[in-house]
C-alpha cells in the first residue's frame, strides 16, 4: 500500500506541475502552450510519443500541432495537419480511442474538448499494453487544463486581435476622415488594407459612367504600364460589387476577370468591394494576394468598415469639391458681370470673357464669331490661344462649318472630335488649331450677333454643367455688346442732333427760307433718309414749307398732292406713322410717281396738344427708319424751338 500512495502522490504531484506550467504557458503563443503541454504529458504518462493537433479553422486554415516524447517516429514528424486528420477520421463520434499500430505499439486517441465539438486531438502512444485508470484520469484532468489555458489563450489573442484592429480603424479613421482631398482618402484606405491584409495587389477604381467604365483612382504593388488600366463594368465581380453593394472573396479562377490589372497566374486569393455612400455606389475596391487561403471573415468585416468610412469621406470630399467649384464659378462670373458693366469697350469685354472661359472651364483656346449682315458672314472677332496666322482669315456663312451651324440653328454643340464631325467638312476648325469644341450662340431678345467657343487642342468630353457656364457667359457678353452698341448709338445720334442745332444756329442770320432748308436737311441726315417734306398745318390745311435734297417746286407739290393723304392722317390724328415695303398705311402702301420709295415716316409738330405741322421722310429701301430714329425725330421736334419760328413765321419771344 505504500507503494501504491507513493505512486499515487508522485502522479498528483506530476499532475499540479504539468497544471502548473501549462496555466504559466496560457499567455504564450498557441504552439509554445501545445508545446508545453505535450512535454508535460509525455513526462506524466511517461509516453514515447505525444502529438497534440488543433483542428484547423477559418483565421489558422493549417491548423496548430505540437510533437513530445522520447521515440518520435518519422511516420508522425512527416505531414502532421494531414495525421490530425486521419486521427480525427478514426475517433468515432469523438469518443477516446485505442488503436494497436503494426509495430505493436499502442495509441491513444483522446479528443481535446467536448465530445460533440472537439478543438483538436491528443495522440498519446507507448510500447507498453494500455492505460491505467489513475493515468487515464491524469490525462482527463491535463485535458481540461490544456482547455482552460486554450480558452485563456484564445480570449487574449481575441483581446489582442480586437485591440489590433481597432488601431487600425481608429488610424485608418482619423487619416481618412481628416481629409476633403479624394487623394488623400483613397490612399488612407489603402494604407489601412495594406495594414489589415499585406495585399500584394490593391486598387480603388471610382465610377466613371455606370454603362462604360470605372477609372483607376489609387493603386499600390500596380505596375507603372498597368496605372492607366480601366475596368469594365460588365465583369461578373464587378457588376455584383455595383448591383449588391458589401465586400466579396475572390478565388483564382474569379481573379481572371481582372486579367487585365493582375498576374493571375501568381495571385491566388482576393477580394472586391464596393465604395459607397448614402446607397450610391462611388467606385469598387480590389485587393489580392498569393496566398490561396480566401480572407477570413473577421478581415472582410474590417474591410466593410474601412470601405464605409472612405465612402463617407469621398462623399464629403466631393461635396466640398463641389461647393469650391461653386463658389469659384459664382466669383468669377460675379466679377465678369462687374467688368462687362463698367466699361463699354468692346475689346476689354472681350478680354473679360476670355480670362472667364479660360479660369472656368480650364481651356487654352477661346474664340468669338460676329455676324455680319451686309456680307452675310461670320467674321472671328476676337481669339485667344489659336493657331498663329489662321484667326485672321477664318470666317463661314450661316450654315457653314460649325460656328454657322450653331448661328443658324441657334443650337449649342458639345463636340469631342471636330474630325469626326461631318459640320466640320466646310471651313474646318482643325486649321485653328482645335481638336474639341463647345459652341453656344451670343443672342439677345431682338438679334442674333454671333457665337461663342471654348476649344481645346486634346480630345475632350465637354460636361452638360460646363456647357450651362458657357452659356451663362455667351448671355452676358451679348448683352454687353448690345449695351454697346445702343450706347454707341446713342453717341452717334447724340452727335447728330448737337451738330445739327449748330448748323441751325449758324443759319439764324439768314431768312426763313435757308433755316427751314437746313432744318429739313439735318433731319434727312440724321434719320439717313433720302427726302425730307415740312409742312404746316394752319385752320385744318396741310401746306408743305420747305424740303431737302433740292427737289423743285413741282416734284414738290407733286409729292404733296400723292402724299396728302398719309400727310393729313398725321396732322389729324398728331400720332406717328411708319410705312415700310410689304406693309400699307392708312390709305393704301407708298406710292410715289417719280422715284419708287419703300419707306415712309411721317411725325407730327406739336404746341402743346396742337399739331402745328408735319415732318415727312422717304426712303429708297424698305424697312429704312427703325424704331430708334421714330423716337430720335420725335424728339428733335419737341425739342427744336427754333423751327417754330421760321417754319410758322412767328417771332422770337
Amino acid at each position: 500500500m505504500s507503494d501504491v500512495a507513493e505512486y499515487s502522490a508522485q502522479m498528483v504531484e506530476r499532475i499540479a506541475l504539468a497544471q502548473q506550467t501549462i496555466a504559466a504557458h496560457a499567455r504564450s503563443a498557441v504552439r509554445v502552450l501545445l508545446q508545453a503541454a505535450a512535454d508535460e504529458l509525455a513526462a506524466v504518462l511517461d509516453a514515447d510519443c505525444v502529438l497534440i493537433g488543433l483542428f484547423p479553422t477559418a483565421d489558422y486554415p493549417t491548423g496548430h500541432h505540437a510533437l513530445a516524447g522520447s521515440a518520435i517516429p518519422f511516420s508522425h514528424a512527416v505531414n502532421l495537419p494531414a495525421r490530425i486528420e486521419n486521427a480525427r477520421n478514426e475517433m468515432p463520434e469523438g469518443k477516446p480511442t485505442t488503436l494497436v499500430l503494426p509495430s505493436g505499439d499502442h495509441t491513444l486517441l483522446y479528443p481535446l474538448g467536448p465530445d460533440n465539438d472537439a478543438l483538436g486531438i491528443i495522440e498519446i502512444t507507448c510500447t507498453r499494453v494500455g492505460f491505467s485508470t489513475r493515468e487515464l484520469s491524469a490525462l482527463a484532468i491535463i485535458e481540461r487544463t490544456i482547455r482552460l489555458a486554450l480558452n485563456s489563450a484564445e480570449i487574449r489573442q481575441q483581446l489582442q486581435q480586437k485591440e489590433h484592429d481597432l488601431a487600425i480603424l481608429h488610424r485608418s479613421a482619423r487619416t481618412i476622415s481628416g481629409s476633403l482631398n479624394i487623394q488623400v482618402v483613397l490612399q488612407s484606405l489603402l494604407d489601412g488594407l495594406k495594414d489589415l491584409l499585406q495585399p500584394s495587389f490593391s486598387a480603388v477604381f471610382m465610377l466613371n459612367d455606370p454603362r462604360t467604365h470605372l477609372l483607376p483612382a489609387c493603386s499600390d504593388g500596380v505596375p507603372e504600364d498597368k496605372r492607366e488600366v480601366q475596368l469594365d463594368v460588365q465583369g461578373l465581380m464587378v457588376r455584383q460589387a455595383l448591383q449588391f453593394p458589401g465586400v466579396y472573396s475572390l478565388n483564382s479562377e474569379q481573379l481572371r476577370e481582372f486579367h487585365s490589372l493582375l498576374d493571375c497566374e501568381i495571385l491566388q486569393s482576393g477580394l472586391v468591394g464596393s465604395l459607397e455612400s448614402g446607397g450610391e455606389v462611388l467606385g469598387v475596391l480590389v485587393a489580392a494576394r498569393q496566398q490561396d487561403t480566401p480572407f477570413s471573415n473577421r478581415q472582410m468585416r474590417l474591410v466593410e468598415t474601412l470601405l464605409a468610412q472612405a465612402g463617407t469621406a469621398v462623399h464629403n470630399a466631393f461635396m466640398y469639391e463641389d461647393l469650391s467649384l461653386r463658389k469659384m464659378e459664382t466669383e468669377t462670373l460675379y466679377r465678369l458681370a462687374r467688368d462687362l458693366a463698367s466699361t463699354h469697350d468692346s475689346e476689354k469685354n472681350l478680354r473679360a470673357v476670355s480670362k472667364a472661359v479660360e479660369e472656368l472651364l480650364l481651356v487654352t483656346q477661346f474664340a468669338v464669331f460676329m455676324y455680319d449682315s451686309h456680307e452675310n458672314m461670320l467674321h472671328l472677332r476676337s481669339s485667344s490661344g489659336l493657331t498663329a496666322g489662321t484667326a485672321t482669315i477664318f470666317n463661314c456663312a450661316p450654315g457653314e462649318s460649325i460656328p454657322g451651324w450653331i448661328y443658324q440653328w441657334l443650337t449649342p454643340a458639345r463636340i469631342t472630335d471636330v474630325e469626326m464631325d461631318v459640320r466640320n467638312s466646310s471651313h474646318p476648325l482643325g486649321v485653328l488649331g482645335a481638336r474639341s469644341v463647345m459652341g453656344v450662340p451670343l443672342t439677345t431678345v431682338d438679334n442674333e450677333l454671333g457665337v461663342l467657343l471654348a476649344m481645346s487642342p486634346h480630345r475632350r468630353h465637354w460636361a452638360e454643367h460646363e456647357l450651362n457656364l458657357l452659356d451663362i457667359i455667351a448671355n452676358h457678353l451679348a448683352t454687353a455688346l448690345e449695351n454697346n452698341r445702343l450706347s454707341s448709338q446713342h453717341n452717334s445720334d447724340s452727335r447728330a442732333v448737337q451738330r445739327g442745332f449748330h448748323r441751325i444756329a449758324a443759319s439764324l442770320r439768314l431768312n426763313a427760307g435757308v433755316t427751314t432748308e437746313t432744318i429739313a436737311e439735318v433731319i434727312r441726315e440724321m434719320v439717313h433718309a433720302d427726302t425730307c417734306v415740312m409742312h404746316a398745318v394752319q385752320a385744318q390745311e396741310v401746306l408743305p414749307i420747305t424740303f431737302s435734297h433740292k427737289l423743285d417746286e413741282q416734284i414738290l407739290w407733286v409729292a404733296n398732292d400723292n402724299m396728302k393723304s398719309h400727310t393729313a392722317w398725321v396732322a389729324r390724328h398728331g400720332r406717328v406713322l411708319a410705312i415700310s415695303s410689304g406693309t400699307s398705311g392708312p390709305h393704301g402702301t407708298l406710292e410715289h410717281p417719280i422715284r419708287p420709295f419703300k419707306s415712309y415716316l411721317g411725325v407730327p409738330v406739336k404746341e402743346g396738344r396742337h399739331t402745328v405741322g408735319v415732318l415727312e421722310v422717304f426712303s429708297h429701301k424698305p424697312g429704312a427708319f427703325s424704331n430708334g430714329e421714330e423716337e430720335l425725330l420725335t424728339q428733335f421736334t419737341r425739342s427744336a424751338r427754333l423751327a417754330e419760328r421760321f417754319v410758322f413765321n412767328r417771332p422770337l419771344e
